[in-house]
């Protein structure tokens, strides 16, 4: 993603994993072959314009609505924004626009050659499983953000008049992976085997310490600023499962809760810093009254 220029042997990569043929993109040994391999099996796949990505990657677009993979090359960092968990203001306050949109990292990983794509700051933001299933219910039921959410929301939602509804009715494994805001986690930013393919993973429960970490780290970016919140009072999403509903999403959604530790009751922010600060001590932790802090 460098930005310049693109290989010969490279000509028509599409940075979209889902325009591979379906075979090729579910084959394990596919995945399991390396990084640069992949993406020259997948050029050859998948041909079209190299105009179109060296214009994604490289031209600066209109407005800061538009998608932009620019701010990823001059930060050498990748944010992979996970839906429902506060992406468009994480992205627009570190970047100042919109990026890479829902991408997730297998996408970036052709994206990009092996030693540019490992030199990159990579990142994301998750959120406990039963709260993102209660909000992007309770958004999506208002319509969303777009034209295409409100379309999703129709064909999807219309028929349900209860949350408890939509989640006894609805939700199983295969449901969730017709709309990004249902899609599992750990699909935006693990491999195959589940393995873990960012360096570091924010957590929306404690947002504004992360941003402030990783802000830093990259010394981007302003005052986290949210550009997605909504204007009523903000519901507690445990107030709204049964016991019934509550263990429908534990199983559905057991990869994400065992990943990146969620509880129902969201009890478990101390484990979950405390765990990553294992591996990053600089990284916010919390205090002894299990307050969320940063540290110095």
């Amino acid at each position: 993603m460098n930005g310049i220029s693109v290989d010969k042997r490279y000509k028509g990569l599409h940075y979209e994993v889902g325009q591979l043929p379906k075979k090729l993109v579910d084959s394990t040994l596919y995945w399991q072959l390396p990084h640069d391999v992949r993406r020259c099996i997948y050029f050859l796949f998948s041909p079209i314009r190299i105009e179109r990505l060296r214009r994604f990657r490289t031209q600066k677009p209109e407005n800061s609505n538009a998608q932009s993979l620019r701010p990823f090359c001059d930060t050498k960092s990748i944010f992979v924004h996970i839906p429902k968990a506060a992406g468009i203001s994480v992205g627009f306050s570190l970047y100042g626009r919109k990026t890479g949109d829902h991408r997730t990292i297998l996408d970036y990983q052709l994206c990009c050659p092996k030693k540019e794509f490992e030199s990159f700051f990579k990142f994301s933001f998750v959120r406990n499983p039963w709260d993102r299933v209660f909000s992007a219910y309770s958004y999506l039921k208002k319509g969303g953000r777009n034209n295409q959410d409100l379309e999703w929301s129709k064909k999807y939602l219309s028929q349900y008049n209860s949350f408890e509804e939509f989640v006894t009715d609805w939700i199983n494994e295969d449901n969730i992976n017709l709309g990004l805001h249902f899609k599992p986690q750990y699909k935006f930013i693990c491999s195959q085997g589940d393995k873990l393919e960012v360096d570091f993973i924010c957590y929306f429960e404690n947002i504004e310490d992360d941003y402030k970490y990783i802000r830093n780290k990259l010394n981007i970016g302003q005052d986290l600023v949210f550009e997605n919140k909504t204007t009523s009072k903000k519901k507690d999403y445990r107030d709204y499962y049964t016991d019934e509903t509550k263990e429908i999403v534990r199983s559905v959604y057991q990869k994400d809760i065992e990943l990146f530790g969620y509880n129902f009751d969201g009890s478990s922010l101390h484990s979950q810093l405390a765990q990553r600060a294992k591996n990053f001590p600089d990284a916010p932790q919390v205090s002894k009254d299990n307050t969320p802090q940063t540290t110095k």
